[in-house]
């Protein structure tokens, strides 16, 4: 949990500063992404009575992104909007 997050946080941050830190750009379906984290977090939400909602954007809206650093950034976001 959030022990995890930190230590996550804390290695990033080193390879930030040692120049080591590297993205991996490819092509992703951003629908496709959004509905992921908003699957992904539903339950931490409900359990602060709260509620993901999202306005889907066009299903055939591709993006080039890092995957799992954008879904590290959402979940970052909303664990903060819950809290």
């Amino acid at each position: 949990g959030r022990l995890a997050r930190i230590v996550d946080d804390l290695i990033d941050l080193q390879q930030i500063q040692s120049g080591t830190f590297s993205l991996n750009f490819r092509k992703m379906n951003f629908s496709v992404f959004l509905s992921k984290v908003i699957q992904a977090n539903t339950q931490l939400a409900q359990q602060s009575n709260m509620e993901i909602r999202c306005q889907l954007v066009p299903k055939d809206w591709f993006i080039q992104a890092d995957e799992s650093r954008l879904i590290q950034a959402m979940n970052k976001l909303i664990l903060n909007a819950i809290n």
